[in-house]
């Protein structure tokens, strides 16, 4: 994965400078007059601010017909240690001794600084230099700054917990590519993406001439990506990372999917999720494991007492069935025709079946891809949990799915790498998003 560009300022140097990188290229975006640049953020709108931290301002800069102009918009009582916006593009700051008392994280308004968090060293490890930012869902990241070994903490429900430790690098300023893709400096040479779900870090952008990296910023970023069968592929990242060449197609036959009757309420009986809407997501992972449950356990295959009527009733359809139809197959033998499905049908089965469960439209598809070889496409299920998206393939003859969400597949499908999605009614989705 290759960010196609960002920015980096090196805190040693003086005066300090931006450093635009595009395309693995470098090259200077800003240049201050004097001092050092230690930290910086682009608001939502594109507005570049930075501070150096042995000094009390917040600075902005703006261009205006080829000209630059800088200047304060705020001076606090003591040191300004690093800035970052949230989404509604509000600006915090940060006081920080290090390892010499706890420190603090201000909300600007209005050219006046609130307190919005306490950061209590005895719960973060001891150390704090003020490096933080927020991610996609506004939670506060912080990070240990210049040690080694150095973590990054999360404040979630009241407290810090413990997202990842580095062992053989300091980590300075980050920042979020994506809801769960997190980006920070090193205060050495390098800059390293991390993936605070799985815990993997992939080394981002590396250049000797630098020896204090202190900040990584970013601006409406694109992803480029290698996928297994259609080369490298543009992607466009907010709360997660959209494939630009993607399409969605709400065509899909989901004919009366909320409809009801007595055999749509044996079935849901008998698959015994909760069907009231939920966004809650262990609810949602809980639901998509009884039903992936249910359907393993109760899919008719080939040998099975009642496979060939329910083949002989399912072919007599000529479209994708219905919840009443699919609920009428249950009812009448027992089970689905499953066995001989191949992996659309399936696919349609379980998206309908997740959306009786209460879960919502814009929490999961079906998604297509590459299969091997290239001309071959394989339909399967995406699924949103956190802000995370796992494929979920109804051909993989697993019997249970874990209790903490994963990844179901199986085979030669590039289920990573989505280039389609159908929808399920009532979905908002309008680009295919990259899986991991």
């Amino acid at each position: 994965m290759q960010i196609k560009t960002f920015f980096v300022t090196d805190a040693r140097e003086k005066p300090g400078k931006i450093y635009q990188v595009n395309g693995g290229v470098e090259s200077t975006f800003y240049s201050r007059p004097s001092g050092n640049i230690y930290s910086m953020a682009f608001s939502p709108t594109g507005q570049l601010y930075f501070v150096n931290a042995n000094e009390f301002k917040i600075y902005r800069v703006i261009r205006f017909w080829g000209w630059v102009f800088t200047f304060t918009v705020y001076t606090h009582s003591t040191y300004v240690r690093d800035i970052a916006f949230d989404s509604a593009g509000d600006l915090y700051f940060s006081e920080a001794t290090g390892a010499g008392a706890d420190g603090k994280v201000y909300k600007l308004s209005g050219g006046s600084a609130t307190l919005f968090q306490d950061v209590t060293l005895a719960e973060v490890g001891g150390f704090w230099a003020g490096d933080f930012t927020f991610d996609t869902r506004d939670e506060l990241y912080i990070s240990s700054g210049n040690r080694v070994p150095a973590s990054i903490y999360r404040h979630r429900d009241g407290a810090w917990q413990l997202v990842y430790t580095d062992s053989s690098d300091p980590i300075k300023g980050l920042t979020f590519l994506a809801c769960d893709l997190l980006c920070y400096a090193n205060w050495r040479s390098e800059v390293y993406l991390l993936d605070v779900v799985s815990g993997t870090r992939d080394m981002l952008y590396s250049n000797p001439m630098h020896l204090w990296l202190s900040d990584i910023a970013l601006f409406r970023p694109k992803i480029e990506v290698p996928t297994l069968y259609e080369g490298t592929q543009v992607y466009s990242c907010d709360s997660t990372c959209w494939r630009d060449s993607g399409t969605v197609d709400d065509t899909w036959d989901f004919t009366d999917i909320n409809a009801n009757n007595a055999d749509i309420a044996a079935l849901m009986a008998d698959i015994g999720a909760p069907t009231a809407p939920t966004t809650n997501d262990a609810d949602i992972w809980a639901r998509t494991r009884t039903v992936w449950a249910w359907l393993q356990s109760t899919g008719l295959n080939p040998g099975d007492a009642n496979y060939d009527a329910a083949l002989a009733y399912r072919s007599s359809l000529g479209h994708w069935p219905s919840i009443a139809e699919l609920a009428h197959m249950f009812v009448t033998w027992g089970g689905f025709w499953w066995g001989g499905c191949t992996c659309m049908c399936r696919a349609q089965m379980l998206a309908t079946l997740l959306y009786r469960v209460g879960i919502p439209s814009d929490r999961m598809a079906i998604a297509e891809s590459m299969w091997k070889p290239t001309y071959s496409q394989h339909m399967y299920v995406v699924l949103k949990v956190g802000c995370h998206w796992y494929y979920i393939d109804p051909t993989s003859s697993t019997p249970t799915l874990n209790a903490t969400p994963e990844n179901i597949g199986g085979g030669s499908a590039d289920y990573t790498h989505p280039n389609s999605l159908y929808l399920i009614p009532g979905s908002t989705l309008t680009k295919p998003m990259l899986v991991r």
